[in-house]
């Protein structure tokens, strides 16, 4: 009554001349339409001091079932409605919190029940008809465990009603998770208090239910991305960094950290500058600060290189990928970085490798061209007095001229051929030195004598001091000798007409060693500066023009290089500059560097059985497809006293081998249809004793392999074309046993 401001006396009385403490406007208007209508009408209204109430109006039925009057029934809601304000406010603020959330729940009516003390449903709003899908007369008055046919026979809230009835206990955020049969699996937030029916003044229960099932569902997938999401960050391959617009980093994943040489959280809310180079930060600030004024995603700095600063100030190269975001209203920026120092090392090997094919091409081109110029220079030469001794014209002592230059010519040829086949072995690592113990002094004088005749042509004084103190040491005699040639001949080539060259040999101790120092000096051409570091690498002169005044393939000094380097030595070179001569060190270990093959004499030996080697009585099988050869490698074997028989192929060599008889046979390897290899295995494969005849390779073919294949084929000596006749005739001397 004191919702109504009624009193005792006021029964009787129209509702209209009634003025309520509730503000209800048109009470009594309501009243007669719910008679009209014969329907219930629900209001809210608020009393005069902003309490909130449930007005309900519903048809008062006589028990002859006539409609005599209204009932009008109030329900003390204000908790009920600031708790469902309270509710919706916070969904907003969660809303709010979950931005990027499309789905979250809409703010809705709450579905409401009012429960009596024998739980029984007094009342219940529309929402919560639509909700559960049950109509009033399915809902009120029935027990709470009855509605819907049973399905709200919910275990914790039956226990909640008794706790609001009985202890008068407030529950707010009580969560219910429930399988309807009629509407399924729901989530349900209750919250319940105990409020008293108006009228009646019953006890009873005030049910607000919220629907959480979306939301719950929504929570759930939000959790799952968030989970993916770190989990992807966490793993991700790359570095990844969340800067506010105030340029301090938000965020970093651990790849980021561990790029930038961070301990993890270390570099949260620091200036994101301070992973920008010292060089790059001014600059770098502009454009963060345009960035953000119109930001879209892009790639940063795209065709120019990135640098990241680490923490120790090392710097890597990087991509960055930027993507504006927003958490919260506020806009940040996720960088995206990538080391890619690997990939720029592996660019800058393939530049440096692009650059070092084209030098290594342009070296090619020159040096075929040299090739080219250097082979028919002497070939010209040969070509040339061959035809002026072939017309006869000549008198003996211009043939005798003729014939030296003819046989220069061709030893320079043969020296082209020796280089290059020195330089293949030693790229290859198959050329082997024959290390012995050998009197330096006397292998340089030897050397220094080859070179006299070059020398005396230009008028140029040798000079030599090898000190007395040089001793004995470890080399390879030939290959010592080819070294002090090469770098002779050298001095000879670049010094003008009346120079001097300058040899000194001493013996000397470093580093506790002992060691021989050949120094070659001359007063000729000299080197530029900037081909002094490169003047030991293959096919490199000074001078490359078409004009050039020197000859030669740029091997020489490569040869020697590498020769010295053999030895467990080194060479090095000093030049004032341009026309102030050079001077070449070579310095030598005494100690061999691998084992010694032969005793010193061994050169010695090998020269004096060239001088005394006779083929005197052997009969000779000589096979070669090219006649002029058969010719002149006949004649050779004939002026040692070798009875010779020729063959122009293979077949022809076996028909010939049944009837000679020969003693030893001398076989080129390269002849059409059937090659030497071929022509030694069928001797070998003879029944009759004659399949061990001695046999010979002479062939072009010098590599270490084509040595390696002869043997095996059955050769038992392998020579080299060209060759000089006193060593073919040793070579056959010592394969028939002659000593």
């Amino acid at each position: 009554g004191k919702a109504l401001k009624l009193i005792p006396t006021d029964v009787g009385r129209s509702i209209g001349d009634i003025k309520p403490n509730i503000q209800a406007p048109d009470l009594d208007q309501l009243v007669q339409e719910v008679m009209e209508s014969m329907t219930v009408k629900d209001v809210e209204a608020q009393d005069k001091q902003g309490y909130w109430y449930h007005l309900q109006v519903r048809p008062y039925r006589t028990a002859d079932n006539k409609i005599d009057g209204a009932v009008i029934a109030l329900l003390d809601i204000d908790s009920l409605k600031r708790n469902a304000e309270a509710l919706k406010a916070a969904a907003e603020e969660i809303k709010k919190a979950r931005d990027d959330a499309a789905t979250i729940i809409e703010s809705q009516p709450i579905p409401l029940l009012v429960v009596d003390s024998r739980k029984r449903v007094k009342l219940a709003n529309e929402i919560f008809y639509e909700k559960f899908q049950v109509s009033p007369g399915e809902t009120l008055d029935r027990l709470v465990t009855d509605l819907g046919s049973g399905q709200w026979k919910v275990p914790a809230l039956e226990k909640l009603i008794d706790l609001t009835l009985t202890r008068g206990e407030k529950f707010q955020g009580f969560e219910v998770d429930h399988e309807f049969p009629r509407i399924g699996h729901k989530v349900m937030l209750l919250s319940s208090r105990k409020v008293q029916l108006a009228g009646s003044g019953e006890i009873a229960a005030l049910l607000a239910i919220e629907d959480m099932t979306a939301r719950h569902r929504i929570e759930r997938a939000l959790k799952n991305s968030e989970e993916k999401y770190r989990s992807l960050i966490a793993n991700a391959h790359d570095g990844i960094v969340i800067v506010g617009e105030n340029g301090k980093i938000e965020f970093a994943n651990r790849q980021a950290e561990t790029m930038f040489g961070y301990t993890p959280g270390e570099f949260l809310n620091q200036p994101v500058e301070l992973l920008v180079p010292d060089r790059h930060r001014k600059s770098y600030q502009s454009f963060r600060n345009r960035y953000f004024e119109q930001a879209v995603a892009k790639e940063m700095g795209p065709g120019i290189d990135l640098y990241g600063k680490r923490k120790d100030g090392t710097e890597i190269a990087v991509d960055v990928s930027l993507s504006p975001t927003k958490t919260n209203g506020v806009l940040c920026v996720t960088a995206i970085v990538r080391d890619i120092s690997e990939r720029k090392e592996v660019e800058r090997g393939r530049a440096e490798l692009l650059l070092k094919e084209q030098r290594a091409s342009a070296v090619k081109d020159e040096f075929l061209a040299t090739l080219s110029h250097e082979l028919r220079t002497p070939l010209t030469t040969i070509l040339s007095w061959s035809q002026m001794i072939r017309t006869g014209k000549l008198d003996a002592e211009k043939t005798r001229h003729g014939v030296e230059i003819i046989e220069q010519s061709a030893k320079a040829q043969g020296q082209l051929i020796d280089d290059l086949l020195d330089i293949s072995r030693i790229q290859a690592g198959k050329l082997n030195l024959s290390i012995q113990k050998i009197d330096p002094g006397k292998i340089i004088s030897a050397a220094l004598d080859s070179t006299r005749n070059l020398a005396a042509a230009k008028s140029i004084q040798i000079e030599t001091d090898i000190a007395s103190s040089v001793g004995q040491i470890y080399a390879d005699p030939s290959r010592l000798q080819q070294i002090i040639w090469n770098l002779v001949t050298n001095s000879i080539k670049f010094s003008a007409n009346k120079g001097r060259v300058w040899v000194e040999v001493q013996r000397v101790s470093a580093g506790g060693e002992d060691c021989v120092v050949i120094e070659i000096r001359d007063n000729g051409k000299g080197i530029k500066a900037e081909f002094v570091p490169v003047i030991f690498e293959r096919f490199t002169q000074v001078d490359s023009s078409s004009t050039r005044t020197y000859g030669g393939l740029g091997l020489g000094l490569a040869i020697v290089k590498k020769l010295v380097e053999m030895h467990g030595g080194k060479v090095e070179v000093e030049s004032p500059g341009e026309g102030k001569g050079a001077t070449f060190t070579v310095t030598l270990p005494a100690k061999p560097v691998v084992k010694p093959e032969a005793s010193a004499s061994k050169a010695e030996t090998e020269a004096q059985a060239m001088a005394d080697a006779t083929l005197e009585g052997l009969r000779i099988l000589l096979v070669d497809d090219e006649a002029n050869a058969r010719e002149v490698f006949s004649f050779m074997l004939q002026s040692f006293g070798g009875e010779v028989k020729t063959a122009a192929s293979a077949a022809e060599a076996l028909e010939r081998f049944n009837e000679f008889k020969p003693d030893v046979v001398v076989s080129d390897i390269a002849m059409p249809l059937e090659d030497g290899y071929s022509l030694v295995s069928k001797i070998r494969a003879l029944k009759s004793k004659r399949r061990n005849t001695p046999a010979l390779a002479l062939t072009a073919y010098a590599a270490r392999e084509d040595v390696q294949r002869a043997y095996k084929a059955g050769f038992q000596a392998h020579v080299a074309k060209p060759v000089e006749a006193n060593k073919l005739a040793l070579a056959i001397a010592k394969i028939v046993g002659r000593k």
